[in-house]
């Protein structure tokens, strides 16, 4: 049983570090790939658009971990 559940930790472990390098992995291929395929004027305005994506992600998130934790915390009931 304990051997079972060693060996399903491990599998999963390791998945879950493939997954963790080929995400990390994955921009040093396709960066290089999109700035000669899009060239410098599109590269520069997708790099805006990322930009302002971002901005615009953390406006809306701006407080919402901290916020939702407080009112799960405050409204949860262990029974």
């Amino acid at each position: 049983m304990a051997s079972g559940l060693a060996r399903r930790i491990a599998g999963r472990s390791a998945a879950f570090y493939a997954a963790t390098g080929a995400a990390a992995l994955l921009p040093l291929a396709s960066v290089p790939y999109l700035t000669r395929t899009l060239g410098p004027e599109a590269w520069g305005e997708l790099a805006i658009a990322q930009a302002v994506a971002t901005v615009l992600a953390v406006l809306v998130d701006y407080g919402h971990a901290q916020s939702a934790t407080r009112a799960i915390a405050t409204t949860a009931r262990i029974q």
